[in-house]
């Protein structure tokens, strides 16, 4: 489906503006799809049913506008007060929500897939962008939670401990209530963070720290005493960050991260600034600040 827009999904739950069943993949492109009782997109669980979305918007219109098993590029998606949703792979997406409560997780629930340069923000500084819950623990890398009540919550569904941690790189949090929380049993990689004006950026315990992996992370004023720091952590001060979340020069976010395992080379995030342009220096967070001289990439390449 190429530049489409549907609207006024039927008054049921499972009612969708859009969606696949029996493992038939659907992609579409340049769509606008609004208004459902709760998923304006949203497939049955069969393997292989999932809609691949590129360039797309995704609005609540009247009601709600979530989105399931839906692997999501470039996309805007305005999700409304609903609860979450089990999403795929997001890569360069803005999500706003309004959660209609503190425990309302707005953006992944379950989650296994990867956020790669996303923002994600609360309109009401509640609810979870990802409650983190299963034993696929998935990925956010490069991404920006802004103003949730909890930007990510890590938590039991059912049993445990899981062995496979929730892996976080180069992602910065600002004016959240609490950054991360980490319950004991749920693993953790921590790598190249900056947080600011977070009320707390992490709640864990003596048992979960030491679960906690990665090292080189800038975390702000109120820090878990049972969080006493990886290797190269700078804690109790603000990441050094500018109007635009990029780090100020020679600042505590500035060139002093450690390059990841995934390539940052030469990303965007979705308002087009840059990660990571210099092929030697990586910042911790998710933006990089602009260099004027030496090699830059991938301009150079």
């Amino acid at each position: 489906m190429v530049c489409c827009t549907g609207s006024l999904a039927g008054s049921q739950n499972n009612a969708q503006v859009i969606t696949t069943h029996t493992g038939l993949p659907v992609s579409v492109f340049g769509c606008k799809f609004s208004d459902a009782q709760m998923n304006v997109s949203a497939n049955d669980n069969e393997a292989g049913s999932l809609t691949y979305a590129f360039f797309c918007d995704f609005e609540k219109g009247a009601r709600e506008g979530g989105v399931e098993k839906t692997v999501m590029y470039g996309c805007y998606q305005d999700r409304g007060t609903g609860p979450g949703d089990n999403k795929e792979d997001m890569t360069w997406c803005y999500i706003k929500a309004s959660p209609g409560g503190a425990s309302t997780t707005s953006v992944a629930r379950a989650y296994s897939g990867t956020l790669e340069s996303c923002y994600l923000e609360s309109d009401t500084g509640t609810g979870r962008a990802i409650f983190n819950r299963e034993l696929g623990a998935g990925k956010a890398e490069g991404c920006i939670f802004d103003n949730w009540g909890e930007a990510i919550l890590l938590d039991f569904l059912s049993g445990g401990p899981y062995l496979t941690p929730l892996e976080s790189t180069n992602n910065t949090f600002i004016n959240n209530t609490e950054a991360i929380q980490q319950n004991t049993g749920l693993p953790l990689s921590l790598t190249n963070s900056a947080a600011k004006d977070n009320s707390s950026s992490i709640v864990t315990s003596a048992g979960g720290f030491a679960e906690i992996t990665g090292s080189s992370n800038t975390l702000d004023a109120n820090v878990d005493s049972d969080y006493t720091g990886l290797a190269d952590d700078i804690l109790a001060v603000d990441a050094a960050l500018d109007s635009a979340l990029r780090p100020t020069a020679s600042g505590n976010c500035d060139e002093n991260g450690i390059v990841p395992s995934s390539q940052v080379l030469g990303k965007f995030d979705p308002f087009g600034l840059e990660r990571t342009l210099d092929k030697d220096t990586i910042p911790r967070g998710a933006r990089a600040r602009l260099v004027s001289t030496g090699d830059l990439y991938p301009l150079a390449v």
